[in-house]
Formats: C-alpha cells, structure tokens, sequence
C-alpha cells in the first residue's frame, strides 16, 4: 500500500485527461461561455434559457432559506430543549 505522502510526490499522470480539456464544450474564459454552459449542463436552449437560470436560481435561494430556517429555527429549538432537560 502506497503512503499518502509517496502518493502526493509521485508526479500526476494526467492520461487521457488532456483530450478531454480539449474537447470541453463550455470552453470557459472564451466569449459566449455562459450560454454553452447552460446548453451544455443544464440541457438549456436559446428559448428556454431565461427559464432555466430563473429555475436554477429560485431553487438556490429554496435552499440557503431552508438551510438558514434550519440552523436559527431550529437550532434554538433543539437548545431549548436540550436546556429543559438539563436544568441549564
């Protein structure tokens, strides 16, 4: 078994990794990224596209409101109980 550390000093075999940077499709820094990123990840079309980011961003913002409600909200209600149950 190879140590973590004979791992990190061994030089990366990149392999067939470099075809695959030449083939990115988004090809990210060129003018026009955006829209094959959307084409490309999210299946978005020059019809569709407006909808997709709006659904894509709804959904973020779903999420951090749960995440936020869970860690205030909850997180309160969990130390008041736990404060019960322990006499704290």
């Amino acid at each position: 078994m190879i140590s973590f550390q004979s791992h990190l000093a061994r030089p990366y075999d990149k392999g067939d990794r470099i075809d695959e940077m030449d083939n990115d499709p988004v090809r990210l820094g060129e003018e026009g990224w955006k829209g094959r990123y959307y084409a490309t990840k999210m299946h978005a079309t020059d019809e569709n596209a407006e909808e997709v980011v709006r659904a894509m961003v709804t959904e973020y913002v779903r999420g951090l409101y749960w995440v936020c409600r869970y860690y205030y909200e909850a997180g309160t209600a969990t130390h008041d109980i736990l404060a019960s149950l322990f006499h704290v």
